[in-house]
């Protein structure tokens, strides 16, 4: 095993699902497949020497050069840092796969990574950011009529049901929480036995099994105590308090430490579809989509490396993911969506920096869900 994680990667024929090739016997697969099943094997005894087998795999791939292979050596990454509970590192590894493998979008790798993303919003309790990778998920895979795949899909979305238990319990709606959490627990008892033959099949069974033993009545925290936020690019501030589109009726107020924190800082959910400056103002780019991925992409940045400005062509494959265009119709594009940015509010807080632009990183920042932006509004301040 040793001698194949050593061999360098090259552009190979991949076969059409991978629940396919992950059953097939190891002697006929080609070097990179069998590393796949390696770490996907591994994960179930050993997530941290999957996770430097997938580093191993990675760092060939970077060395091969093919997007694709790094994009999938990416996944497995992610997978990696999701079974140690790395949620905001599982998130990035997921987002970066999906750029590095966005030439090959018939790939049933590029679809199941939208599900994997899709399972890390669910568990972080982001019910309308993981619906959104979900709803493309079943896109993409759709077209591909593939039973294996179509098993991990379920078996992903078995966490959204989840998600939605833990909202409805926290919400006293008993019933409702039962029948979401049975969805999700007939889900993970009805997964075919053929496809059962892939790891990645058998991976995201046992993910769902062991989010169902941790749903278990008083096991589970409140919804939206899982989301993480930030604070001057630090985690650990867990500012929101209520799930992503739920029912804030019967939840309590922020705290007043929260409430200072939120009036000194930029508020921008977590999609991106709304911001509060620090002088209140309100900001709504529900209508539009470029800015809204583009503001997104920059909060993203900005919780993750305070300081380092997010390229041009970074933002122009964050606001029109998938298209192609000339490079000067694609810098038109992103000087325009900046442009309308600032026009809305944020332009002291927009910095143009070593040819890119980020989020001024002296101001601090606060992430939340959509429903929560205007949340700490002081009074006499609009909302």
């Amino acid at each position: 095993m040793e001698g194949v994680l050593h061999k360098r990667l090259v552009p190979m024929a991949v076969p059409s699902t991978p629940w396919q090739f992950l059953a097939a016997p190891h002697s006929h697969i080609e070097p990179v497949l069998l590393q796949t099943n390696t770490v996907l094997e591994a994960l179930a005894l050993d997530a941290e020497h999957a996770l430097q087998t997938a580093y191993d795999m990675l760092a060939l791939a970077n060395d091969g050069g093919d997007p694709f292979e790094q994009g999938r050596a990416m996944v497995l990454v992610g997978l990696c840092a999701e079974a140690l509970g790395r949620r905001d590192q599982a998130r990035e590894w997921y987002r970066e796969a999906l750029t590095a493998m966005a030439e090959r979008r018939g790939s049933p790798w590029y679809g199941l990574t939208y599900c994997f993303r899709g399972r890390v919003d669910a568990d972080a309790d982001d019910i309308p950011a993981a619906e959104l990778f979900f709803s493309e998920a079943a896109r993409l895979l759709g077209m591909l009529n593939d039973a294996g795949c179509v098993a991990v899909q379920r078996l992903c979305r078995g966490h959204l049901e989840l998600a939605r238990a833990r909202r409805a319990r926290y919400a006293g709606r008993v019933e409702d929480a039962e029948l979401a959490r049975d969805v999700a627990s007939d889900v993970a008892a009805t997964v075919a036995e053929p496809v059962l033959a892939s790891a990645l099949v058998r991976l995201a069974k046992q993910q769902l099994s062991r989010a169902l033993l941790l749903s278990e009545e008083g096991d589970c925290p409140p919804p939206g105590s899982l989301v993480p936020s930030s604070l001057n690019g630090r985690r650990g501030a867990r500012l929101s308090l209520v799930p992503s589109g739920g029912d804030t009726s019967t939840l309590p107020p922020p705290s007043a430490r929260t409430q200072q924190l939120a009036d000194d800082a930029l508020v921008v959910s977590f999609s991106g579809r709304a911001a509060r400056d620090t002088a209140g103002g309100y900001i709504d780019l529900s209508t539009r989509s470029a800015p809204r991925r583009i503001l997104k992409a920059l909060a993203d940045q900005r919780e993750r490396a305070p300081g380092l400005a997010v390229s041009c062509q970074q933002l122009l494959a964050a606001g029109w993911p998938g298209e192609r265009m000339v490079a000067q119709a694609g810098s038109s594009r992103v000087y325009t969506a900046i442009a309308t940015l600032r026009r809305m509010g944020l332009k002291h807080y927009l910095k143009r920096r070593d040819g890119g632009y980020l989020l001024d990183p002296a101001t601090p920042l606060v992430r939340c869900p959509d429903t929560h932006v205007d949340f700490a509004s002081r009074p006499g301040r609009p909302s």
